[in-house]
């Protein structure tokens, strides 16, 4: 069974206009648990809109320390939650999830000012160290407001940015964690301006080593922002790996030694058709290579275990026969060439 969680900087969700959106992006993904930032939503309406736009789902917020509750968790059954920690900026749990084992989350919403990203990063590695997550899978996911490289920024300053950024990747090289192979767009925020457009990559999925143990085909996808100025982030925790007959064609570069390697291209490429003019016909052609490649490699190349085994017994025979008779009538009888 897949499970699949979450994260998106959804500002202003308790607008009317995001909920129609927000709700059918759930049903589309189906993801089992996730995290809201930057909601705004005051605590007092957040039970009424919680059953409005996630019904039978559970949630938490951090509007004890935050009065607009710009972190919320939700997630539904048969997914446990336990809370473990919060604050204005970070809140972390345990997950527990059927036939998986269980994992810490954190959730962030990092300030926009450089003092209280500070305070962030002191908290996050006062956590780690309290909590001992060097021996359980962690994953800690959100909007850090904060670039890790230079490419990173679309409009990037070395003397504004550059020493910020040095702090950030300190502070993930003492907390052991590391980001989580993704797809989709490096800058995950933009200003949405014509005239002066910024974008960022304020919005990461980070994981210590032993949740990559436990979860080896985890993968992240940043998807469209939607409503939202960032992207929302979808990991898929057992995502399925290629498996044997559905891999990808590996061309051996032993190939291109044989001395029918160049015709062999050709008569492929040729038999189907001469011009390619659009990229079906593209991969049409490349097809019938892939084909005459392997059997070209299946006809020269295959069992070579074997063809090892009997060249060895070919030369082991011509050394005992040299044995038995002179050099010359070998010679002549044509052992030797």
């Amino acid at each position: 069974m897949s499970y699949k969680l979450f994260f998106w900087n959804l500002r202003g969700l308790n607008d009317p206009a995001k909920h129609r959106i927000f709700s059918d992006w759930l049903s589309s993904h189906k993801p089992i648990f996730g995290a809201l930032l930057e909601t705004h939503i005051k605590e007092l309406p957040l039970p009424w809109l919680m059953s409005t736009l996630c019904r039978d789902w559970h949630y938490f917020s951090n509007h004890l320390l935050d009065e607009d509750g710009r972190i919320v968790l939700i997630w539904k059954d048969p997914a446990k939650v336990s809370v473990i920690s919060q604050s204005k900026q970070m809140i972390t749990c345990e997950v527990e999830l059927p036939t998986c084992p269980s994992f810490i989350h954190s959730a962030i919403y990092a300030s926009n000012t450089h003092e209280e990203r500070t305070d962030l990063w002191v908290e996050i590695l006062n956590v780690k160290s309290s909590l001992v997550y060097d021996s359980k899978p962690w994953v800690t996911g959100g909007d850090f407001n904060q670039i890790l490289h230079c490419h990173e920024h679309s409009a990037f300053n070395h003397l504004t940015h550059a020493s910020q950024m040095f702090q950030f990747r300190d502070v993930l090289t003492q907390l052991g964690v590391f980001g989580l192979r993704y797809y989709g767009p490096v800058h995950t925020w933009t200003n949405k301006r014509d005239l002066t457009p910024v974008a960022k990559k304020l919005d990461r999925c980070l994981i210590n080593s032993e949740f990559l143990t436990s979860f080896p085909g985890a993968t992240a996808t940043f998807l469209p922002p939607a409503p939202s100025d960032h992207t929302p982030c979808l990991t898929d925790l057992v995502f399925s790996l290629p498996r044997a007959g559905t891999q990808p064609f590996r061309f051996q570069n032993y190939l291109t030694k044989h001395p029918s390697f160049v015709e062999v291209i050709t008569d492929a490429w040729l038999l189907a058709g001469n011009v390619s003019t659009d990229l079906a016909s593209l991969c049409w052609k490349l097809k019938n290579i892939k084909r005459s490649l392997k059997n070209l490699n299946k006809e020269n190349y295959s069992n070579i275990q074997q063809r090892v085994i009997d060249a060895h017994r070919l030369l082991q025979l011509a050394q005992d026969l040299t044995s038995f008779l002179p050099y010359g009538a070998l010679l002549r009888n044509g052992f030797i060439v």
